[in-house]
C-alpha cells in the first residue's frame, strides 16, 4: 500500500494537553495517525546538535525520525483516511527550522495547536522531567540556570521560559499556511468534547464522532509506585535486558497496559512559590497581550 503523507500537524505546545489531543484524534475513524507520537522529522536537524551529557539524549535520539524514507514508512497504514497527520510539540517552538522544511515536504496543510498558560506550562515541564528522574533542581534554580543550558544546547523541554513566549510562533504559521487551529488547554480541561466537535469540523471530518475524553494523557502526578516507576523511566542494565523480551513475548497492547499500571500517577503536584509565579507573569504579560490580539482568544485567564 502506498503510503500518503500528513495533510495536518499538531505542532504544539508541549505540556499543553498535546497527548490527550492525539489519542483522541485517534479515536476517529476517519483519522489517521502514527502510533508513535513525537517524531521531530521536520527539525531533526536541531536535535542532532543536542548535548550528549543531557539525561534526555539518549531516549531523544533513540526516538527521532531522521530520514524522509523512514518518515513516509509510518505512514503505510493511512489508507484513505480523510485527515493524515501527525504530533510533535517542537515544531512549534523551532518554527524557523520546521515550516520551511514542512512546506517543502508536505505543502500548505493544516496546522492545529493547543496552547497553555504560559507560567502554568513551564511548573508542569519541570514537574515532568523531575517525575522521570531527569532533573534533580528546585524549579527557581533551572529559571536561573536556562540561558546557560540553553547555550549548551541541552534538550529544549528544558527552555521553561522561552517556550511560552508563543506570539512569535504562533504568528509565524499563521503567516505561513491558511488553515491554522489554535485551541487552549483550558477547554480540554473544562469541557472537552465541543473542542473536540471544533477539531474534527476543522479536519473535515465527521463532527458528530464523540471521542472518550474523560483519560488525560501524560499528566503530570507523584508515582504510586515509585519503585515500579523508577525501573520503567530510569536507564539500568535490567531494563536493558527486559526490554527486548517483553517485546518479543508480549504484544504492544498488554505493554501499554502494564506500563500504564505500573506508572499511574496520583493527581498532587508540588505549589508553585507566589513570588515566582508573579515573576513570570510580569515576564510574560506583553507577550499573551500581542498573542491576545493575533488570535482573537480571551487569554485574560493568564494574566492574573
Amino acid at each position: 500500500m502506498k503510503a500518503r503523507l500528513p495533510n495536518f500537524l499538531l505542532v504544539g505546545a508541549a505540556r499543553s494537553g498535546t497527548s490527550s489531543l492525539f489519542n483522541y484524534l485517534r479515536q476517529h475513524p476517519e483519522v489517521f495517525l502514527p502510533e508513535k507520537k513525537e517524531l521531530r522529522f521536520f527539525v531533526s536537524s536541531v536535535y542532532r546538535d543536542i548535548c550528549p551529557e543531557d539525561p534526555q539524549y539518549p531516549d531523544l535520539i533513540r526516538s527521532m525520525v531522521f530520514t524522509l524514507e523512514d518518515y513516509v514508512r509510518l505512514f503505510e497504514e493511512a489508507g484513505d483516511k480523510q485527515a493524515v497527520g501527525e504530533a510533535s510539540v517542537a515544531y512549534l517552538y523551532f518554527h524557523r527550522v520546521a515550516i520551511p522544511n514542512i512546506l517543502k515536504h508536505l505543502g500548505n496543510v493544516k496546522i492545529l495547536m493547543i496552547l497553555r498558560d504560559p507560567v502554568e506550562r513551564a511548573f508542569s515541564s519541570h514537574n515532568h522531567l523531575v517525575q522521570d528522574y531527569a532533573e534533580n533542581l528546585p524549579f527557581e534554580r533551572c529559571l536561573e540556570m536556562e540561558e546557560e543550558r540553553r547555550a549548551a544546547r541541552w534538550a529544549p523541554i528544558r527552555y521553561y521560559k522561552d517556550f511560552g513566549y508563543y506570539y512569535s510562533q504562533v504568528k509565524a504559521y499563521i503567516e505561513n499556511f491558511r488553515d491554522v487551529q489554535i485551541c487552549l488547554h483550558d477547554d480540554l480541561e473544562n469541557d472537552a468534547a465541543p473542542m473536540m466537535e471544533d477539531v474534527f469540523r476543522f479536519l473535515n471530518v465527521d463532527p458528530n464522532f464523540v471521542p472518550d475524553v474523560e483519560k488525560r494523557y501524560n499528566v503530570s502526578g507523584v508515582p504510586r509506585h515509585e519503585i515500579l516507576d523508577q525501573f520503567v523511566k530510569r536507564p539500568s542494565l535490567a531494563r536493558t535486558l527486559i526490554k527486548p523480551l517483553a517485546r518479543a513475548l508480549l504484544s504492544k497492547r498488554i505493554r501499554d497496559r502494564i506500563l500504564q499500571r505500573w506508572s499511574a500517577r496520583d493527581p498532587g503536584t508540588p505549589e508553585m512559590k507566589e513570588e515566582t509565579r508573579r515573576t513570570l507573569r510580569k515576564l510574560y504579560r506583553e507577550d499573551i497581550l500581542k498573542l491576545q490580539d493575533l488570535t482573537r482568544r480571551d487569554l485574560s485567564r493568564w494574566l492574573s
